[in-house]
């Protein structure tokens, strides 16, 4: 999945790059978004990874110790992020 979020990082890249070529007028409206894209990607992913070490101290009878609480810590922190993001390039 990690591989999958990469290649389309790498595309958007791209894309924005081509777009910027063919309207210059408008290539400043491109780092905001790419800004937002990338930052909401990388919060997802540590979020998406969190719930899994999360998951992972279930499993072992562990989930009332403070690893799982620093695990959700992080989850909300990245959710924060996603919704800042997201909010203030809206």
């Amino acid at each position: 999945m990690d591989a999958t979020k990469l290649n389309l990082c790498i595309w958007l890249l791209e894309i924005t790059v081509r777009d910027a070529r063919v309207h210059p007028d408008t290539a400043y409206f491109l780092i905001p978004f790419l800004v937002c894209a990338y930052g909401f990607s990388i919060a997802f992913s540590v979020a998406l990874y969190q719930a899994y070490k999360l998951l992972t101290y279930i499993e072992k009878n562990s989930a009332f110790s403070e690893l799982p609480f620093i695990s959700l810590m992080i989850i909300k922190k990245c959710a924060f992020t996603m919704i800042n993001v997201s909010v203030k390039f809206n």
